[in-house]
C-alpha cells in the first residue's frame, strides 16, 4: 500500500500536488508503517505472555491417590 502510494505521487504530473504536501503524506505513510510493526510487535508480545503463563499453571493432584485411601470399613 504505502509503495502504491508513493508510485502514484511520483507518476503525477508535476504541479498537481504540492511537494510539501507530498514530502509529509510519504512521512506521515512511513511513521505509520513503523506504528503498525510496533502494534503487532507488542500483540505478539503480549499473546507469547499470555500463554506462557498459562502453560506455567501446576497441574491439580489425581482425583484419587492409591496411598492416602480411607479403610475399607470406612462410611
Amino acid at each position: 500500500m504505502f509503495t502504491f502510494s508513493l508510485m502514484f505521487l511520483i507518476s503525477v504530473p508535476q504541479g498537481a500536488i504540492d511537494p510539501g504536501i507530498a514530502g509529509l503524506a510519504v512521512t506521515y505513510g512511513l511513521n505509520l508503517n513503523m506504528l503498525q510493526a510496533l502494534v503487532i510487535w507488542n500483540l505478539c508480545n503480549l499473546e507469547y505472555k499470555i500463554t506462557d503463563q498459562y502453560t506455567c499453571i501446576t497441574s491439580e493432584p489425581p482425583l484419587v491417590i492409591e496411598t492416602q485411601r480411607p479403610d475399607g470399613d470406612w462410611p
